[in-house]
């Protein structure tokens, strides 16, 4: 890494609770994309019909992003009730565990609405949210859709492994810690980095922190459930985290003029500003400093030419 540079990397957490799903309705002889798309069922008519689960008719609902749906007699714990059918083939759909069969998810949830808002995805049209028949997404004859988004996770973990360092710390000791089975939860400031050669590498919470671990030599992980996990690799050592605390507790961090750890962040940054005007300039030629107001006026023609008076 170039002397004089710092790195820093910030992972949204709630990003992707945000994302919004993709779905499509494969056409006949088409099927779903097994490393990108799950199949949610299978409809035997777009324009409205009768449902059943994957492979049996031959129009395929593909939903991008989720892993696998099953349809199970209930679903196990874990997932997430989607929707439910009254047999594996040639059914109606209800969108309460009334019928025989339920379509189990992992990472996506369904509701019925009209139209289906910024974060929801509609899937398919239906009569009503029980004993429906189904077509594709706002079709003219069906008034409500299903509606699919992402689940939004409860707590998210970033991990950190093949590290290096001579040291690692974690806030509230003084000394550098020892690998351990047991995690951190009560921390006044949340971070854990390894220090080696003049820097540091680790992860800092700016957001609701649940914990944090360092299970051996070349892992440190962070669990946070809401906000920013700052991911620094800057020149310096520890201390050079310990003095951002107060503007990483209090939210500020990223919202300074090029955020780093290794450096310091002036209130008021230098500002400097070279003038290089193809015009005559007159009155301006020395270096003025701190708070400085600068008039500028228009002298006209003088020989042809247009004078320009900077006054500071």
């Amino acid at each position: 890494m170039k002397r004089g540079v710092a790195a820093i990397l910030f992972i949204l957490v709630m990003a992707y609770s945000a994302q919004a799903i993709s779905a499509d309705i494969k056409d006949v002889g088409e099927s779903c994309d097994p490393e990108q798309e799950a199949s949610l069922v299978s409809i035997n008519d777009t324009d409205g019909g009768h449902v059943a689960e994957p492979g049996y008719y031959g129009h395929e609902v593909c939903v991008e992003g989720e892993i696998e749906y099953n349809v199970r007699e209930s679903c196990t714990g874990g997932e997430t009730h989607v929707f439910s059918l009254f047999d594996r083939t040639n059914s109606h759909l209800s969108m309460y565990s009334t019928y025989n069969y339920d379509v189990c998810s992992r990472q996506t949830r369904a509701w019925v609405d009209s139209t289906c808002s910024e974060n929801g995805t509609a899937v398919l049209s239906v009569e009503s949210d029980n004993n429906t028949h189904v077509a594709e997404p706002n079709h003219e004859d069906f008034s409500q859709q299903i509606c699919m988004s992402f689940i939004e996770p409860e707590n998210v973990t970033v991990e950190l492994s093949g590290l290096s360092g001579d040291d690692f710390y974690v806030d509230d000791h003084e000394e550098t810690v020892e690998p351990r089975e047991e995690s951190w939860r009560l921390l006044e400031y949340p971070y854990v980095v390894a220090e080696e050669n003049n820097h540091v590498t680790g992860l800092v919470s700016q957001g609701d922190f649940v914990k944090l671990s360092h299970p051996d030599e070349t892992v440190m992980s962070m669990t946070v459930s809401e906000g920013s996990i700052l991911v620094p690799h800057t020149e310096g050592g520890v201390e050079n985290i310990e003095r951002r605390q107060d503007m990483v507790l209090d939210n500020v961090f990223l919202r300074q003029l090029s955020p780093s750890f290794a450096f310091f962040i002036p209130d008021q940054p230098t500002v400097r500003v070279v003038l290089q005007p193809d015009q005559e300039v007159e009155g301006f030629s020395s270096v003025l400093r701190r708070d400085i107001t600068i008039g500028v006026s228009n002298e006209g023609l003088r020989d042809g030419e247009l004078v320009i008076n900077i006054e500071g």
